[in-house]
Order: structure tokens, then C-alpha cells, then sequence
């Protein structure tokens, strides 16, 4: 029934990125042109210690983030961008690098395949740093602010190693699947062997937003431990969470991901029922019968369910799993990113007008900023040995309301993103200047 959905939703593809300004340890940016749910393709960057004074971080800049013009002297479509970095020393809270580098580009035609490169940068051994990097597109003038963390505290962490794919390239994603042949290079750490710990994927669900709880704190589950020559192609066989570290008694350093074939994307038919837990209550969500021949027949009866106009449920349908893979691709930590409390929020609201980010938490604002209903949730980066790209919800009872009218809507066929919350607003907004009037009637017309 929903045969050229799953097929739509196979095509999608995207890169990582952590969203953020170019600013100090804190900054405001507008991410309306960065995060929306047209464009899931963005530059994305890693880091690789080559030295004890020298990182290297290599970017991939999608085509459709680069505007290619046509010179009229020699014929040929000219990309003209620019990145600007700082590298801020967390400890010192100096600038010890900063620069710029220029990428231009000239091709008989517009290139269909993503801009990959690198540059250097000079910062110290033993230290943890922040760097600001803004990526400027000169003919179309748009800013892609970002933030990246490198970790140069010790020998052996995950900015240490570079992991190469089956294809010889440079994975800016730490996901593998089943088959998957990857290699790890290092060359700080000065060692033949290294040690691969596998951990048990965690497999529960964030609480909603208003949903206030001492829920007991996740505890990773160590399965198996064994050394490989750092030299021989990795197959991570098994789902679970790989850790690559220099030494046996060391417990974190880069990690590697295995949860299904085709993560971050939602390409298989059973990876269609798990992240429905947020619209569905317990009994419907038990009904899936998850792990059997009846699971994807019985989410696409729930779907076909919540609208009778197929082109309407196709756009929901669509719309919800392009967001889960959003946020995999996004908001992953040591788990599933529609399972992280950020992927949560983004998949049942939609991208935010706006984020408000420092190194340690997240703001994520939605809708009208003057209102006097606001709608914001806050997220706090928590240490994680296997993730740096954990971050806990802030919840609080009074986001009840808002979330259950997401809820609501969505299980009435519409969509839930921006556009409804500022319709919420400004319901909210009218009736408190209704009820102002009533109470102070010369104020609007600015008689008292």
C-alpha cells in the first residue's frame, strides 16, 4: 500500500553535523536556512590528531550548499567558498589557532558529487579544545555556522583515529553495518595491536517532555574485548556499540555504531514500527507485534488509519521518517538518534526557528519569540564515555500541554512543525489580550 513511500524514504541521504555559531563558548544563530525539512544535507567535519601540535580537519561540503555560476569568459561553473576558524583552548580559554582557508572550485558542469578536503590547524597536546568554524558561500552570501570539539587530553582518544571505508574514503559517520570492511588509522598512537570492546546497544525509550522521573541512569553493558593489528581491515558483524581504544584498561576512545543495515537511514521494514512509540499508546504499540512477519503490515494499518486521503498520509508518513533519519543523523549518541531526547523533540516538532547553543547545553526555541507562550526546550551535554553527542532533556510538567496537542495532531492526520505552534501562540496570545482588555479597558487604545 505505501510500496513508493518506502522507496522515497530509501533514497534520502545526508551527512552529520552539529549545528552552532562561530562565536566564543556560547553564540545565538538563526538555523531557519540550516535545519528544515527540505534540505537534510549540510557541511560536516572531523577532526584527526596527526601530531602533538598539529590537527587535521577534513569537511565534505554537499553540492547543494555550494552555488556554482557560470563564467561567461572561459564556460566554466565557479564555486567560490571560504571557511574561518578559531581553535579555542578550553582550559586557557585563549585562541591558540585561528585562519581562514579559500575552496574554489571550476568544472565544465555543475559537480554532482560532495567537495571533500582538509586543512591544518596548530594546537597543543594535552588539551581539550573548541573550534568556531563559519563556511561561507561568496556567490550566494549564506554563512554555515558550525562547532566542533577536539579532545588532545591524552594519547588514545577518539580524535586520535581516522576511520577509512570500504570505498578508501574517509567516513565522517561512525556507523557500520553488518559487512562492512573498515580500516582505522592512527598516527599518535604508536602501537601494532588495538583493543575493541563491544557493548549491548541500549535499547529503551526517552519519556516524554513533561514526564519528570528518577529514571535509573543508563549503564553501558560490556559484551566482549579483543585486539586486532591496527593494520587489518575491522567487520563489526554484530549490532552493538565498538569501542577502539590503545589500551585494554582504557574505556573510551572512538566509537563505532552497528545498529541495523542502512543506519542512519530507515531502509528496512522493520525499522519502520520502533520509533511509532511516540504516537501510539501501549496497547497499539504491543499490536505491532515487533519481530514478526506481522509488524510492518500492522504499522501501515495505524498509518492508513490516522487519514483517509492517501496523499495526505503519505505526507505524514513521509514527514515522520524523514525526521527519525534527521535526527540518526544528527543526534545519535550511544544510541539511536530518534531515541535521544533531541531526536525525540525533533521528530515529533520539527526543525526549531532558532537554537541558542554553548559547549555544555542546547536551546532549542520554536515558533513566535514574542509570545507569551513560549515554546522552548533545553538540552544539557552529559559526559558519556561512549559519545560526545550526549545531551539529556531538561523535562518539566508544564510542557505537558504543548505536548500532547503534538500528539493530537499528529494522530489527526496533520503535521505537526512551526506553523501549527505559532497558530497555537497566537490563539493564546489573543485570548490574553481578550482578557486584558476586559480587565484594563483603556490600555489598548492607550487611555488609562
Amino acid at each position: 500500500m505505501h510500496q513508493r513511500v518506502i522507496i522515497f524514504l530509501i533514497t534520502i541521504l545526508s551527512f552529520i553535523i552539529n549545528s552552532c555559531s562561530t562565536g566564543g563558548g556560547a553564540s545565538y544563530i538563526d538555523t531557519s536556512n540550516i535545519n528544515n525539512e527540505k534540505q537534510m544535507w549540510n557541511p560536516a567535519y572531523r577532526a584527526y590528531n596527526l601530531s602533538n601540535d598539529t590537527t587535521r580537519i577534513y569537511f565534505i561540503i554537499p553540492t547543494d550548499d555550494i552555488l556554482y555560476v557560470r563564467n561567461p569568459k572561459t564556460s566554466l561553473y565557479e564555486a567560490k567558498t571560504e571557511i574561518k576558524y578559531n581553535a579555542v583552548n578550553l582550559e586557557t580559554n585563549n585562541i591558540d589557532d585561528s585562519g581562514s582557508v579559500l575552496i574554489n572550485k571550476n568544472s565544465k558542469t555543475i559537480p554532482k558529487n560532495p567537495l571533500i578536503g582538509y586543512f591544518d590547524i596548530k594546537i597543543k597536546a594535552e588539551h581539550k579544545y573548541v573550534v568556531n568554524i563559519l563556511l561561507t558561500d561568496n556567490q550566494r552570501k549564506k554563512n554555515y555556522p558550525n562547532l566542533i570539539t577536539i579532545d588532545k587530553s591524552r594519547i588514545g582518544t577518539a580524535d586520535d583515529f581516522l576511520v577509512i571505508d570500504s570505498t578508501n574514503n574517509i567516513s565522517f559517520l561512525n556507523y557500520t553495518s553488518n559487512n562492512s570492511k573498515l580500516k582505522v588509522k592512527s598516527r599518535r598512537v604508536k602501537t601494532k595491536n588495538i583493543f575493541i570492546t563491544r557493548y549491548i546497544a541500549d535499547e529503551g525509550f526517552p519519556l516524554p517532555a513533561y514526564i519528570v522521573s528518577d529514571k535509573i541512569k543508563y549503564t553501558p553493558i560490556k559484551d566482549t574485548v579483543y585486539s586486532i593489528d591496527i593494520s587489518k581491515p575491522i567487520t563489526l558483524s554484530k549490532t552493538g556499540i565498538y569501542v577502539i581504544s590503545s589500551e585494554i584498561k582504557i574505556n573510551n576512545g572512538l566509537t563505532l555504531l552497528n545498529f541495523h543495515n542502512g543506519y542512519p537511514l530507515i531502509t528496512q521494514k522493520e525499522n519502520i514500527a520502533p520509533p511509532m512509540r511516540y504516537l501510539t499508546t501501549d496497547e497499539e504499540f504491543m499490536a505491532f507485534e515487533i519481530g514478526t512477519e506481522n509488524e510492518k503490515l500492522n504499522t501501515e494499518k495505524l498509518w492508513a488509519s490516522l487519514s483517509t486521503n492517501f496523499a495526505k498520509m503519505e505526507k505524514l508518513f513521509t514527514t515522520y521518517y524523514k525526521r527519525v533519519q534527521y535526527a540518526n543523523i544528527y543526534y545519535t549518541s550511544y544510541k539511536e538518534g530518534w531515541k535521544t531526547d533531541r531526536g525525540m523533540i525533533y521528530t515529533i516538532y520539527g526543525p526549531p526557528s532558532s537554537i541558542y547553543k554553548t559547549i555544555d547545553k542546547e536551546q532549542w526555541m520554536y515558533g513566535l519569540q514574542n509570545s507569551a507562550l513560549p515554546v522552548d526546550f533545553e538540552f544539557k551535554k552529559t559526559k558519556n564515555s561512549l559519545s560526545k553527542n550526549n545531551y539529556v532533556l531538561v523535562r518539566s510538567s508544564n510542557k505537558k500541554e504543548i505536548w500532547k496537542t503534538a500528539i493530537e495532531t499528529w494522530r489527526k492526520g496533520h503535521v505537526f512543525n512551526k506553523k501549527e505552534i505559532e497558530k497555537i501562540q497566537e490563539q493564546y496570545d489573543r485570548r490574553l489580550q481578550q482578557r486584558n482588555n476586559m480587565m484594563y479597558p483603556g490600555m489598548s487604545s492607550g487611555r488609562y
